[in-house]
């Protein structure tokens, strides 16, 4: 269901990101054991592939007939005019929308720092920690088990200081810990299970509540241009997320070619190796510092965003006493 309740918002994007943890889980868990079922990978990718297909289907044929009485607001005009098809003038108005443009820009950091330190794991893992490529499974599981318990917590912690108070206490918690990441070596590598855990559970808060914070700012788009514009602004969302993960990987990629790294080497130069360093935590600790500093210049409250969805409530019933 939806909601136009500032709280309530995150309590439902928790019920979301539980879900959406569950399901990596559960895929991290049983896809190993269809694709090893088979007497080669081939045919072993092909039945997970088919499996995967059928509960995808299955799973939207659900989610379609479980919604469909779902509450929705309903457009006064359904002819499209060339503003909302005129990407150049949707564009200036997501950017005059003040709130969301310093998410926007925020998120696009933090996911920035999310893909360069997950492409460069693996190098991570085998040339400055000397463990086997298997550890990343195990990692990858850590995380997103920690993340799946912790949801709640974090839904509690935003109840009771506010979503941007716990944005940042996660987005610091995740930069301390990458700062911790820097510095280790060999011979501790099993610290990092330990940071693992720690990185779970504020990727818990620093998923959580952007996403909860995102739908505020309709309210104020809607104070600002007359219209509802959820797609617009979700849809502007989703190309954050899919460009900040895909610019963190290569940004981890220009950062290696710098320093030296030489693909499929068995020893890496000093050079390489703090490159390796650079990319994995070096460069995620600066990413996710300006994130923290743009947060606190995001001032859609929960006091402000009430006055505005009274504001808009009022100039919709006048629009319809218009009408």
């Amino acid at each position: 269901r939806s909601s136009d309740l500032y709280k309530e918002r995150t309590t439902l994007i928790g019920f979301k990101m539980i879900s959406a943890r569950s399901g990596i889980v559960l895929a991290a868990y049983v896809s190993p054991i269809i694709y090893l079922s088979t007497d080669n990978l081939k045919d072993g990718f092909a039945l997970l592939g088919l499996i995967g297909g059928v509960f995808i289907t299955v799973m939207g044929l659900i989610a379609f007939f479980s919604t469909k009485n779902a509450k929705m607001v309903q457009p006064k005009n359904t002819n499209m005019s060339f503003k909302e098809i005129n990407p150049f003038i949707q564009t200036k108005e997501l950017v005059q929308n003040k709130p969301f443009a310093r998410l926007f820009s925020l998120f696009m950091l933090q996911n920035l720092a999310i893909g360069a330190s997950a492409s460069t794991l693996i190098y991570f893992i085998i040339n400055i920690l000397k463990v086997d490529q298997s550890f990343i499974g195990t990692l990858f599981t850590l995380g997103a088990v920690v993340s799946l318990l912790v949801t709640p917590i974090w839904v509690v912690i935003s109840q009771k200081i506010g979503k941007k108070k716990a944005f940042g206490i996660a987005i610091l918690i995740v930069a301390v810990v990458m700062i911790a990441a820097f510095f280790l070596n060999s011979n501790y590598f099993y610290l990092i299970f330990v940071l693992y855990v720690i990185v779970g559970f504020s990727d818990a808060g620093t998923q959580l509540m952007p996403n909860s914070m995102v739908p505020d700012t309709v309210e104020f788009d809607e104070a600002l241009t007359g219209e509802r514009r959820e797609g617009v602004i979700f849809g502007a969302w989703a190309f954050c997320r899919k460009s900040g993960m895909a610019g963190g990987a290569f940004l981890a990629s220009i950062v290696l070619s710098v320093f030296g790294y030489e693909s499929g080497a068995l020893e890496q130069s000093d050079s390489a190796l703090w490159g390796i360093r650079f990319a994995y935590a070096g460069i995620p600790v600066i990413l996710w510092f300006l994130s923290w500093v743009l947060l606190k210049k995001y001032d859609l409250t929960e006091e402000k965003f009430e006055e505005i969805k009274q504001f808009n409530l009022a100039k919709r019933i006048e629009g319809y006493k218009d009408v």
